[in-house]
């Protein structure tokens, strides 16, 4: 039966247990952009620089920058002061052209030269507009030198612009807090937007023992003044702005060659001379993340792999990518390789291809994290890699909609959500149902035949869309209307299977229905895949595809289904999430991907299989009961295979009151709060026998100290008394005496249909099993039990003995 206590504060009366109240997956995540922008407030921008935004992209359908040239003297760590030149070398792509402005922030200019004269120019502290006597020929190019200098800008956020910090003068190419994001103009003068293109030259001037390492390929070393050397690198792949990298300090070099799948790499890792063995030792998985990348995006195209330590980062700068040196500490470790295979992965997702706007973001972001997720399969195998997926899965529909304030689609996502949870995290997840849409040769193929076709090139998504139709023979429209250009998410549920033999073989009808969260239309021609399992745990995974709310699907098996579970390894990521278990001994079983928050194995007499889903959708009310509300936002699954005699308990967590999961029901109090349940989705919902709910007045938990198979969800209301009665009549008569207990506790059972074997189970208010005492087959039972060996705070005493049960609280105060 069901029992309730309410409690003023749960917290006090549960005692010094060190478990925490709800349990998080583990997420490292990388100390770049992503990191900083959920550590600041970014802001939509005014209409004036909206405006600003579209001119400065249409300057390139105006003028196409061919090359920067940058001499600079970067030797004044106290001032942070920069001082140099920057010629421009530009074609005209139309007529009329009769001046360039270009933008450079707060670095004051001094002059500008044209074919060897000074020429006019307008300068204030966000551009530089250099004036001609007459209109510009196309076809023809043209060069402009601007000299400048002062001390260097860093972005609101920290992250962006030239930045002088513990010894170190660099770049971050993205200014995270500023209009627009895009940082070049941080250090020299340049069309600053993710479209343009060009190549650099770039000639750095140090001091004493400091030294630059640069994008590109390093030419020279040689003297420059007293006690100052220049080195010169060039780039000669075209790569926007924010792509091009400086960093200067006494630094000194890792250097080797990897053979990678299609041909040799230089590889050269960049540090002070302190860290230079952490850094090797960090980057130890390095070759492994070159060999994965090229076998899912093909060759690696640029000069050398490399990576720069800075105090800051992380920052895909092209062949020389500034790099956290935080992210050293734990050597090899997941977030290290994750946050390294990320950066790398932008030499194809963001490097040989952008974006056209920050609006397609999830381009170049969603393919570099789906690639860092990629290099966990590829280094710890595919159980970690799905567990991966479900853990940023959970992430996803937890937080995407909170911290970006809504729920957006990808394509499209507004210009202060650009560096979101929806950006990176959702982004990756959509990477991974392509992946699922596909199959892995064809998204193999397509992520090839992308790269190849727009390599040095920006694109939007109606244009990735396209290329991989064409690419793979797959029309990718409806996937892309459901997950790139629409809201939210789908989910699936098993609704019907019917299972008939033919043969050896068994036919099996499917129903399934699809499920919305928060999305408006109903996906089509998508891929749900059904892992059908027998009672000696074979298993067969087959894809169905579905459209629309209610599909069918038959097909036959070689072995007699016992239960069948959707997206088993995490096919797709979907508005659910799910987790199986392979159960041999009692014990409490890892459950935060699922939101429960614990389950425990209290009788194990033979190996049981337990599949866990957590529906982010609502459950059907398949009620005749007028008075009961069913929950509108989620219920669970448990399904599997349960030898006889396994029991387990389960803890479900509620949280009620505004903006929280269950509102709907416990938005001021949880008073009428109930725990239903149903055997299978076409049976109705009853409440379930066996719980208790611990409140905290909107939240709290729900014990389930007997696990059935079927869906369970929360529910506001009042069933007809004949469950409960029925139930009554057979549960157990239960007496601890004292109650409260300070050390010994007699406890008097009495059972109402004769004689059985009783097991007493020990929980404290957490759910967890603290121990169990068993006892031959008795009709009544008095026994002593010693709660010294327990803190002050509140438990629960449950008494089984066969199907009947028990449960009640007792309370420990000394």
């Amino acid at each position: 039966m069901k029992l309730y206590s309410t409690l003023i504060s749960l917290f006090l009366l549960v005692g010094s247990t060190s478990t925490p109240l709800l349990a998080q997956p583990t997420h490292e995540h990388h100390h770049g952009c992503r990191y900083t922008k959920s550590q600041i407030n970014m802001r939509a921008p005014t209409p004036a620089e909206r405006i600003q935004f579209t001119n400065s992209v249409q300057r390139s359908d105006t003028i196409d920058i061919l090359n920067y040239d940058i001499t600079l003297e970067i030797t004044d760590f106290t001032a942070k002061r920069i001082d140099g030149s920057c010629s421009v070398r530009f074609e005209p792509l139309l007529e009329d052209v009769t001046s360039i402005t270009l933008d450079l922030l707060n670095l004051p200019v001094d002059s500008v030269t044209y074919q060897g004269s000074l020429i006019d120019y307008l300068s204030d502290s966000t551009k530089v507009q250099v004036l001609f006597s007459q209109e510009l020929a196309t076809e023809n190019s043209y060069e402009v030198t601007i000299y400048y200098g002062g001390v260097t800008t860093v972005a609101a956020s920290n992250f962006g612009g030239m930045a002088f910090e513990n010894g170190i003068a660099y770049n971050l190419g993205i200014g995270l807090g500023d209009n627009p994001y895009n940082f070049g103009r941080g250090w020299f003068p340049c069309f600053d937007n993710f479209v343009e293109r060009a190549t650099y030259d770039l000639n750095i001037i140090s001091s004493g023992d400091r030294k630059a390492y640069c994008t590109g390929t390093f030419l020279s070393e040689e003297p420059y003044e007293e006690n100052k050397i220049i080195r010169r690198f060039s780039m000669s792949q075209p790569i926007p702005t924010y792509l091009v990298g400086v960093a200067v300090s006494d630094y000194e070099t890792i250097d080797y060659i990897h053979e990678g799948q299609y041909g040799p790499h230089p590889v050269q890792l960049v540090a002070r001379p302190g860290i230079l063995a952490q850094t090797e030792a960090a980057f130890e998985f390095l070759p492994e993340s070159i060999d994965l990348l090229e076998s899912w995006y093909g060759p690696y195209i640029w000069e050398r792999v490399g990576f720069v330590m800075t105090p800051r980062g992380a920052m895909e700068h092209a062949t020389n990518i500034a790099y956290p040196t935080t992210s050293l500490n734990d050597g090899p470790s997941f977030g290290m390789n994750r946050l390294m295979a990320h950066e790398l992965a932008h030499h194809w997702w963001g490097n040989i291809l952008t974006l056209s706007g920050p609006e397609n973001m999830w381009i170049k972001e969603g393919n570099a994290e789906y690639g860092a997720h990629l290099f966990t399969e590829f280094l710890e195998g595919k159980e970690a890699f799905v567990n991966q997926v479900k853990s940023n899965n959970l992430r996803v529909l937890r937080t995407a909609h909170i911290q970006d304030e809504a729920y957006h689609p990808l394509s499209g996502i507004p210009f202060e959500h650009t560096y979101g949870v929806h950006t990176y995290e959702k982004g990756a997840a959509m990477l991974h149902n392509m992946r699922a849409y596909l199959g892995d040769s064809l998204f193999q193929l397509g992520q090839k035949a992308v790269l190849d076709h727009y390599a040095y090139q920006s694109i939007n998504a109606e244009q990735y869309r396209d290329h991989l139709t064409l690419a793979t023979g797959v029309d990718m429209t409806d996937y892309f209307d459901a997950w790139i250009f629409g809201i939210g998410y789908a989910n699936y549920e098993l609704e019907t299977m019917q299972v008939t033999p033919n043969g050896d073989a068994f036919e099996v009808q499917l129903g399934i229905q699809q499920k919305l969260l928060a999305a408006t239309d109903y996906h089509r021609n998508a891929p749900v895949f059904v892992t059908f399992y027998d009672d000696d745990w074979n298993s067969e995974t087959i894809k169905f595809m579905t459209s629309g709310e209610f599909s069918s699907h038959t097909t036959s098996l070689p072995f007699n289904p016992a239960f069948a579970v959707i997206n088993d390894q995490q096919e797709l990521n979907l508005g659910r999430v799910n987790r199986s278990f392979q159960i041999y001994e009692p014990g409490q079983l890892s459950t935060s991907s699922v939101d429960v928050l614990v389950i425990s194995a209290t009788a194990v007499p033979d190996s049981a299989y337990l599949n866990v889903v957590h529906h982010w959708t609502a459950p059907d009310e398949a009620l005749d009961e007028p008075n009961i509300q069913v929950s509108s936002t989620h219920y669970w699954s448990i399904r599997g295979i349960f030898p006889e005699g396994f029991d387990l308990l389960m803890n479900l967590q509620y949280k009620g009151g505004e903006g929280q999961f269950d509102n709907d029901l416990a938005g001021e109090t949880d008073e009428d709060l109930i725990l239903i349940w149903r055997p299978t989705v076409d049976s109705d919902w009853e409440e379930y026998p066996f719980y208790n709910k611990i409140s905290t007045g909107s939240s709290g938990f729900i014990q389930v100290l007997s696990v059935l198979q079927g869906d369970y969800a929360f529910a506001n209301g009042a069933f007809d008394p004949v469950n409960t009665q029925e139930v009554e009549a057979i549960a157990p008569q239960v007496l601890i005496s004292p109650n409260p207990t300070s050390s010994q506790a007699q406890v008097e059972v009495q059972l109402a249909q004769g004689a059985a074997p009783i097991r007493l189970n020990v929980y404290n208010m957490l759910g967890q099993l603290l121990q169990t005492f068993e006892y031959p087959e008795v009709s009544q039972l008095q026994v002593e039990l010693d709660a010294s060996q327990w803190d002050n705070g509140l438990y629960i005493l449950e008494v089984q003995a066969g199907e009947a049960r028990k449960a009640v609280e007792w309370l420990i105060q000394r």
